[in-house]
């Protein structure tokens, strides 16, 4: 546990630009000084920007850096991807995991035509798909493409037990 508390950074709050600069600028010097030696990030989030996601799970799998994630209190929607990032996933015991399909506020006022219509739903069919092919990967084959879709489209909320069942968590850390 000491090892986790030495080299750890915390993400708590939503997943958006700010947090992610923050917290990958903190990664990458941790990894400067030590590529070898594991890293920690605890996560604590309710979601947000599904870009923001994406980019974060993206450069740390380029980098290759090594590093543990650990959903603690909530990971729901966009930050589900962002504690999917980790080579190694733990889950605090208390833990919830909220996954469900994208979707797009439009404000009061706003009209979309026909096409721009059409184009927000292609848009946001392939995030879902992004988002059921990260899950499906770092569930080393315990959760299926299918059952990734089935599991979004329900809003289906995880406790840390069911996370290893489908193989999204490593271990329960207590």
């Amino acid at each position: 546990m000491q090892n986790i508390l030495k080299r750890s950074v915390y993400w708590i709050g939503s997943v958006d630009e700010k947090h992610c600069d923050q917290v990958l600028e903190k990664l990458t010097a941790l990894c400067k000084d030590n590529d070898t030696e594991e890293a920690t990030l605890f996560i604590c989030s309710g979601g947000g920007d599904t870009k923001v996601c994406f980019a974060f799970y993206d450069i740390v799998r380029t980098l290759h850096l090594n590093l543990t994630t650990v959903a603690s209190g909530e990971a729901s929607s966009a930050a589900v991807i962002v504690w999917l990032a980790g080579l190694h996933r733990l889950i605090t015991p208390h833990t919830v995991v909220f996954l469900h399909e994208n979707e797009k506020k439009i404000h009061d006022g706003v009209q979309l035509h026909p096409i721009e219509m059409e184009s927000q739903t292609r848009q946001a069919k392939a995030t879902c798909e992004q988002y059921v092919k990260i899950m499906a990967s770092a569930s080393s084959g315990k959760c299926s493409r299918e059952v990734a879709r089935k599991l979004l489209a329900q809003n289906t909320v995880l406790e840390p037990s069911e996370t290893i069942k489908y193989g999204l968590a490593h271990g329960i850390l207590k």
